[in-house]
């Protein structure tokens, strides 16, 4: 049947992505998906509770694609053990893991050892890959047999999204952290800025929103960050937010003095950016440094990351060079010019 050839350890592609080292036995044995039990030490009742949710979710899955009679008395008993510390995801994180499963009479045993709550919860991934539902027997089946020890090849493993241009629902967002977590993907960089707009709330500067946002109802609220950040952190990714600067600025800096942005929205726009709408932060105005200190300071306090990306990219001298104000400021800092003043901004 279909099924047993998709766990048939001749076939690789039910291991996604394939483990470090790995051996596969040679049958399945159909299980009651009623008769799962996750035994775990004494931990934090915050790991112990989003180990269990893991595995729940697994399950409601692998359910979703049959219905069983049950008949099957045989179990699937999970151990999960090791240090399990749940520090928070960064990309130093430890997200190595042991996986055995044997079978003794009725009971499918598994154990898993981690160092980290994020090693625990890829096992658990791995687990359920070695999971089918058979429509010809009407039963769930595991491969009763395997010893697999894992961790990332690459420490970086991510997707990039853009919520600046076009904004995407929160729903959506957690779609996408949910298909990043099969493949055991640990990063989600957001693009949340640019020059399109500026849809973050923030307690600070509340009128960025207000001017930055494509309609009201297209706005990230602070509880919908912390709950993106929770949502992921419990399928083992980091959220890197972007704050792009000092290119590709313009909407929501309405809200402060207009003189903090440079050609915002000129045309020919190939004059003044490397693509439209322009806009670019003005190194001469003082008070905009305090404006973007401010606004870093409430991404760092929302965000919590271990990775703050700043942009830094497509800055456009000519825009910068349209501005008497700022050539002023320029042939003041001759040295600065020479060493590119884009870095002016990341050392101040």
């Amino acid at each position: 049947p279909i099924p047993l050839c998709a766990l048939s350890p001749t076939t690789e592609t039910v291991l996604w992505p394939l483990p470090a080292n790995y051996t596969l036995g040679k049958t399945v044995t159909p299980f009651n998906l009623n008769l799962v039990s996750v035994t775990i030490p004494n931990i934090s009742q915050d790991t112990q509770q989003r180990l269990d949710q893991a595995v729940i979710r697994q399950r409601s899955m692998l359910g979703s694609k049959g219905t069983e009679d049950g008949s099957s008395m045989t179990s699937l008993a999970i151990s999960i053990g090791g240090e399990l510390d749940m520090p928070a995801p960064s990309l130093d994180m430890d997200e190595g893991y042991s996986l055995e499963i044997r079978k003794d009479h009725n009971v499918v045993q598994v154990e898993i050892v981690a160092a980290t709550y994020y090693g625990a919860r890829h096992a658990i991934e791995t687990l359920f890959q070695l999971t089918e539902w058979d429509p010809f027997t009407s039963s769930f089946v595991i491969l009763d047999a395997a010893l697999i020890h894992d961790q990332p090849v690459f420490q970086h493993r991510g997707v990039s999204l853009d919520s600046a241009r076009n904004f995407i629902p929160v729903a959506t967002i957690k779609e996408m952290l949910d298909s990043m977590s099969y493949s055991k993907m640990n990063v989600f960089h957001w693009h949340i800025t640019d020059s399109q707009s500026f849809a973050l709330e923030m307690e600070s500067l509340p009128d960025f929103a207000w001017y930055g946002a494509y309609r009201p109802d297209m706005v990230y609220t602070r509880a919908d960050v912390l709950d993106i950040v929770d949502y992921a952190a419990a399928r083992g990714i980091i959220v890197i937010p972007e704050l792009d600067a000092p290119a590709h600025v313009g909407a929501g800096w309405q809200a402060v003095d207009e003189s903090f942005v440079v050609c915002s929205e000129k045309e020919p726009w190939e004059e003044f950016c490397l693509e439209p709408p322009c806009g670019q932060l003005n190194p001469a105005a003082s008070g905009m440094y305090d404006v973007l200190e401010t606004i870093h300071k409430e991404f760092l306090s929302l965000f919590r990351p271990s990775v703050l990306h700043m942009g830094g990219d497509e800055v456009h001298f000519g825009c910068w060079n349209s501005s008497e104000m700022i050539v002023q400021w320029l042939e003041e800092r001759k040295q600065w010019y020479q060493r590119r003043v884009v870095f002016f901004f990341f050392v101040c």
